[in-house]
Order: C-alpha cells, then structure tokens, then sequence
C-alpha cells in the first residue's frame, strides 16, 4: 500500500489524491457502522509498482540446527522460493488478487539445504521456476510461508538494490507470514538399511585387564611387544560405529544420533538423548550387550512421531525350552523419545565434509543376562525385538507393521563349577587277534584311559585334555639329561576374543574345540573311565613307547585335575584336562582360556 506522496510519484494515478482520500473516508465509514468495533485497516492505495509475489517456503528442523538458515539465527531451513506474477496494473481495478493452489505431498526425504531441487523427484521440481500456477508443499512437517510483494525492475528508480539479501533492496516491501502444516497420509518404510549385518548384534566383552603402574615402555616390553587389549568402551564403540570419549559413546560429526538403554546398566543420558556415559567400565561385562541399529529414512526437519515416538518390545527363550521363539509373547521394555534438538556433533561438518540431514540414527542397547539360576545348568538364550512406531495424537497414517528383528541365539558365557578329579589311568588295548599259526598277529591300537570321581553333571559339558610332553621306553633309552628336561608349555591355539560379536545368521562355529582332545566317555554307569585319542603328531610317537601306566597304587597319587592343571604320570606322559561345556556354540573358547 501507498500513502502520499509515493503514490503520485508512480505516475500510474490520474488523481492519487483524490483516491487517498477516499480510502480514508472509507476506513472512518467501516469504523462509524461498526460502532468503533471494526478491525483496523491499513491506509492506502494498492501500489502499482507491484507485479508480483515472492513465495518462501521454509521447513522447521531440529532446534540447535541455526547454521542452515538464512539469518543464522533460526531453526528453519528454506526449501525453496519461487514467484507469482499480477495481472496487469488497471487503476480501476488496481486492488487485484491471484490464486495460488496448494498441493500437499508425502515426501520422505528432502533435499534440505537445495533450494533448486528440494524435493528428490525431478518433475516436482519444475513448478519453482514457473510464474504461475500451483505450488508444492511437503507433508508432515512445520511450515512457514513468508510473502512478500516485488515491484518491477525500473532503471533509475528505485532508492536502493541489493541482490544478496531482499531485506536492504526497495523493490521489497513487507513480509506477511503463513503458518501451515499437513498431516502425512503415508509412512511406509520408515527403516533403512535393515538389512545390514550390524542391525542385530550380540556383543560380550572381557573386561579390561588389571592395570600395573610401570613404565609404558617397561609394561609394553612385558607384554611381549604387543599393545595389550583395547579398552573396553572403546571395543564397544567400535563395533557400534561411533565415537568414544572415556566412558561416554556419541555420534561421529555431521551424524544425528539416537541412543536408548536398558536400566540394567548404570549409565546416563544427554538430554538430547544424543551420547550415554557409563557409570563405570563394569557395567558392560559379565552379560551380553543385544545392540538394535536402525536408520530412519526420513530428514530432520520431518515430525511425524509422537513424544514417545518408539515402543520397544522383547521375548525371549531359553535353550531346553521345545517352544519355537515365534510363539513367545513379546513383553514391553521400554520407549525411545526422538528429541527434536541437534547435537552440538551432529551440526559440524563430517569427514566428508557434509552434514547428513537426510536420516537419523538410532541404537538400542538391551541386556541379556544369561547367568543360570543356582542350581541349573547354563543355557543358550533367544531374543527378538519388535520395534513400533508411534505417530502424533490423531494421525493415523498407512504405515508398515511394527519392525521385528530376527531372532538371536546367545551362547553361554559360564564356566563349569565341576572340577574333574582323576582317580586312574592306564592303557587300553584292542583285541589280540592272530591267525592260527600265529605266524601272523594283527596290530593292536592303544589308548591312554584315565578314570575320574564323577562324570561331568551337566549333560552339555565335556572332558577335554592334551598332550603336553613325551618320555622314550626306559627298555631303549640311555637316559640322556637332556630327555628328562619337560618342554615349556605351549599355549593354547584360542582366540582371546577382547570381543565377542554374534548374529543372527552366526552358525555354531565351535571355536576353540580343536584346541585340546575331546575324551570318549566309556559305556559303564557306575565307573568314570574316558578314552584320549591322541592327536596323530603324537600317535607314532607316544603309542609306541606307552606299555602301562599305574594307578592310585604306583607312583602317582591321585591328584585335581581342572583348567591348566598338569598332571605327570610315572614321567611318560603329561597332560592337562578340563571341563568346558562342547555344545554351547563356542563358548568353550572362554572358558578354556581362563
């Protein structure tokens, strides 16, 4: 609107005054039939400089999230701008009108930040440039619509210009701003990437060595050269893909991230929800760690989930139970609240220079803690999850079901209570076979048995034991010093695991088995005898020269054997046994290594 004199200096009025001054008498008429109750109204003449509308579309994003607005100072991002041209200007009918029609669109990524193609489908793109016609707007978000009238391009004209920001150029005149919002009709795929292998995770991790106050370089030397093992929360924030700082995981920079976490671990969250910090380093061994990693497919600046925007959901079985996992309940463990604020990492640019608007990801950290009840065995244990979105009050929008995960298996992670105590030992021989005449005997296989207290209680367990030395037949030997000397102990060939992953598509691998022998368990009940197959490096070397090994009636006493104990029977063989549990998909590694 133009008041005097600005409006005469157009030069498109026959008589400006004159119609200033009817729009005044008009405002006091409204007034006077109004009772004094009449909205107020602006004086004034349409100006007939304008030819058009400029349209701003911004999105509002997360709070914190300032960088990406045109001041810097607001959580709001321009989607796009775009112009609508007036009619030609008649003084007559000088207070014209355009429509401009509004189409709402389910979009669940855009471009923010791309003002030139903001929406990822090309063709919803052209009506930016058009001067007319409708315009888009994307569902499910907070818009804000700023209109601003543009007056022609006049050489000469105008008092100031500046192409880089409106707000100092006179060919602008004031905003009038539009808030507007649309729910979203459809929210299918919400998830990404669930595939991925890292999706579902089970992780166990060994705790972090006691520390020794040395020398770095002495301590290191001690350790054979080698840098020792990780620490514990950063082998955890590996494996997680995120960013470690003493007890606390957060995100890597340009990423938003989500955390939630079971109560079962002592820990604490930002507000925002974007990094947890561990109460102490030994909340995170001694159980399993079940990490749920998912992406969000949908940009910052999209909100259409509810305050407790995810319900999470588990059940579970254990491994003697004959029900299928699938016919379990699935029992409420907890929600995550998307906070919709940026954290300070999340707002600076990445590695790759860029700040990923574009998704969020979540993790959820459960516990299962398998540890056997006193007086039961440990079993494996089975776990699914169910993750459920939950849209804004009132919206009900087409939607996926509710996420589930694969199921799970975890493998024990005990050791055995039950200490074998071997009793006896001997040789077995097979069958003395022999032809007729014996001019010809068939040669018989023998096998060192050893005879313990008691078999192992849980059906699940095994007796496994190795060889550790060898001594020659006294009847041949010249009882050289150097015979008598017992060779260093090699270790056993087991992975020390610092971390241990598995996942659902994890096979028993059984790692770990091949490190000692598995002893054959006799057929009697009331006797304890065991049969150790010899590896075959030691079979041409040791068979040979074992005639009979004494019992607890010759010169070795009985002793306990158990994990790394060494036993020496009469000096020809030495060996160590113990009892790790064979059928729980690889724990045996654990447990033998300790």
């Amino acid at each position: 609107m133009l008041g005097y004199p600005a409006a005469v200096y157009t030069g498109k009025y026959t008589n400006a005054v004159d119609r200033l001054a009817a729009s005044v008498q008009d405002i006091l008429n409204a007034q006077q039939a109004s009772g004094g109750t009449s909205g107020a109204k602006a004086f004034g003449i349409p100006d007939s400089d304008v030819f058009a509308v400029e349209i701003k579309v911004e999105v509002e994003t997360l709070k914190m999230d300032n960088l990406a607005s045109e001041n810097g100072r607001e959580h709001y991002i321009t989607l796009y701008k775009t112009t609508r041209l007036f009619g030609a200007f008649d003084e007559n009918s000088a207070s014209g009108e355009i429509e401009v029609p509004i189409t709402y669109k389910d979009v669940n990524v855009l471009n923010l930040t791309n003002t030139t193609t903001p929406f990822p489908i090309p063709a919803d793109n052209d009506f930016i440039a058009n001067t007319e016609g409708e315009i888009i707007l994307p569902t499910a978000r907070n818009i804000r619509l700023t209109l601003r009238a543009v007056g022609e391009e006049k050489a000469n004209y105008w008092g100031n210009k500046n192409a880089n920001d409106s707000n100092l150029d006179s060919r602008f005149g004031k905003t009038t701003v539009i808030n507007m919002r649309q729910e979203s009709e459809n929210e299918q795929d919400i998830f990404t990437d669930t595939q991925n292998a890292k999706t579902l995770q089970g992780i166990y991790l060994q705790p972090d060595p006691i520390t020794i106050n040395l020398d770095p370089i002495l301590f290191k030397t001690l350790q054979g050269g080698n840098e020792g093992m990780p620490d514990i929360v950063n082998r955890l924030g590996n494996q997680l893909d995120v960013k470690v700082k003493e007890l606390t995981l957060l995100s890597e920079n340009g990423e938003r991230l989500q955390f939630w976490c079971s109560s079962m671990i002592r820990h604490s969250m930002s507000p925002d929800n974007s990094s947890i910090t561990f109460s102490n380093k030994h909340e995170l061994h001694d159980h399993w760690l079940v990490c749920t990693t998912l992406f969000i497919g949908r940009d910052w600046s999209w909100d259409s989930l509810a305050p407790s925007s995810f319900h999470i959901w588990r059940r579970r079985r254990m491994g003697n139970d004959i029900t299928a996992i699938g016919n379990k309940t699935y029992e409420f463990t907890g929600d995550l609240e998307l906070k919709k604020v940026a954290s300070f990492q999340a707002i600076q640019k990445g590695n790759d220079g860029l700040i990923h608007r574009d998704y969020t990801r979540i993790i959820l950290i459960d516990v299962v803690d398998n540890k056997p009840a006193e007086g039961k065995f440990p079993e494996t244990v089975e776990v699914q999850y169910l993750i459920e979105p939950q849209f804004n009050t009132g919206h009900s929008p087409l939607a996926d079901a509710a996420f589930e995960t694969q199921a799970i298996e975890l493998p024990t992670t005990f050791n055995p209570s039950q200490t074998p105590k071997l009793i006896g030992a001997g040789v077995a021989l097979s069958p003395y076979n022999r032809n007729e005449k014996y001019s010809a005997t068939e040669a018989r296989t023998r096998y060192l048995w050893l005879e313990f207290d008691k078999a192992p209680k849980d059906k699940s367990d095994a007796l496994f034991c190795r060889v550790l030395a060898y001594s020659p037949d006294q009847l041949i030997s010249n009882n050289h010093p150097s015979l008598m000397d017992l060779p260093n102990e090699k270790p056993l060939s087991l992975n020390p695991e610092y971390i241990r992953v598995v996942t659902p598509e994890s096979a028993h691998d059984h790692a770990g088995l091949d490190a000692m022998q598995k002893m054959e368990k006799s057929v009697d009940i009331d006797r304890h005898y065991y049969i150790l197959p010899l590896p075959p490096v030691y079979i041409m070397k040791v068979l040979s020269f074992l005639e009979c090994l004494p019992t607890n009636s010759g010169t070795a006493t009985p002793i306990n054997c158990g994990v790394r104990h060494r036993a020496d029977l009469a000096g020809l063989c030495v060996f160590q046994v113990c009892s790790i549990p064979h059928q729980h998909s690889r724990a045996c590694s654990t447990e033998m290594k300790k």
